[in-house]
């Protein structure tokens, strides 16, 4: 490339061709660079998401409280002490 362009014969036109190729040639570098990590890190597996701890039945019956005592169906589903914990 750089001989073709100190070359004193050629013309002004392939001196623009020469220019275009470069930067087309540049313009393809460019994405080779940025699609190369991108898919890399496609590939790359992700670490599992971080799990939520479990809420106990104690702690999903104070959560849920108002429901449950909203409905008769939940609250035939409970124990006397889930119930009696439920509306304290």
């Amino acid at each position: 490339m750089q001989q073709l362009r100190a070359d004193p014969a050629a013309s002004a036109d392939e001196h623009v061709q020469i220019v275009l190729v470069q930067t087309e040639v540049e313009r393809v570098r460019f994405i080779v660079r940025s699609y190369v990590p991108t898919r890399l890190d496609k590939v790359r597996p992700l670490p599992p998401p971080p799990r939520a701890p479990r809420l106990t039945a104690r702690r999903q019956i104070e959560r849920f409280a108002q429901h449950i005592l909203a409905r008769p169906d939940m609250q035939r589903r409970l124990s006397a002490i889930e119930l009696r914990h439920a509306q304290a």
